[in-house]
């Protein structure tokens, strides 16, 4: 049994994170040749369940579905403070730094907001990319708006999350990622790609993850009040919803379990 969390490769093979090392073969040697000696495959969506059937020939029934829930970061006892965020308005982005995680859409969109008070934290694990990240915000003469950090604690990776005025999501790679989930649970607004909406419905603000200017769009929405609370209340149905779908994995695995011990 092998879990698969997205299969994002085949819609981006150029990706720099491919073509620059062997991931991108090892991910289809092991897709093209070991998928088939597995019993069953558990994958993140419904998106990635089409994928392996489609293009590994995968039987369906071999593939379960088991949606994301929150991380570790929400379940810390404690709140570290962060003081020089100590009543500040900001959006978080929780994600390391990585191509794929389009950090620099953020800094471009800030040329065209309204809001110039609100702050950007970015929370994550450099992956060779944080360096260039900082060298266009320095470039643009944003060092006051945009706090970055690495290898928090918990706890302080849950004042993040708590104390956050929404949290926003650019990555190219999805439809599922776990902070989509983590902004429902915790009744935050989330800015997600559009190109995923068909897996968040009415639960996001939504941007073109290609386009900074949509982008500024979607953050000058965070303070029309209404728009805020019908995202933060879709969102809590949309939590809610996985959740109930995650009986569906329940259910079939135990059917798979059953099947083979009987």
């Amino acid at each position: 049994v092998v879990t698969i969390l997205d299969l994002c490769h085949l819609d981006y093979p150029n990706l720099k994170e491919y073509s620059k090392s062997k991931e991108f073969k090892r991910r289809e040697d092991f897709l093209k040749n070991e998928i088939k000696k597995l019993y069953f495959t558990v994958v993140e969506s419904e998106d990635t369940k089409t994928k392996l059937h489609t293009y590994y020939n995968m039987q369906k029934e071999n593939i379960l579905i088991k949606y994301f829930d929150i991380s570790k970061n929400l379940i810390a006892q404690n709140i570290d403070e962060i003081s020089e965020l100590k009543n500040k308005k900001f959006i978080f982005y929780p994600s390391n730094y990585l191509f794929h995680k389009n950090h620099k859409l953020i800094i471009e969109a800030f040329k065209n907001i309204t809001n110039k008070n609100i702050k950007i934290v970015f929370s994550g694990n450099d992956r060779g990319y944080l360096k260039s990240i900082k060298n266009l915000v320095n470039k643009n003469n944003l060092n006051n708006i945009f706090h970055f950090y690495e290898e928090l604690n918990l706890s302080a990776m849950k004042f993040l999350y708590t104390n956050c005025f929404a949290i926003v999501f650019p990555s190219i790679f999805g439809p599922a990622n776990i902070p989509l989930f983590e902004a429902w649970y915790l009744k935050k607004p989330i800015l997600y790609p559009s190109s995923f909406s068909k897996f968040s419905k009415n639960g996001a603000i939504y941007f073109d993850e290609f386009n900074a200017k949509s982008l500024a769009q979607a953050i000058d929405l965070l303070d029309v009040k209404e728009i805020r609370e019908e995202k933060i209340s879709e969102g809590k149905k949309m939590y809610q919803y996985y959740r109930n779908e995650d009986k569906k994995f329940i259910n079939s695995l135990n059917h798979k379990f059953n099947k083979n011990t009987n």
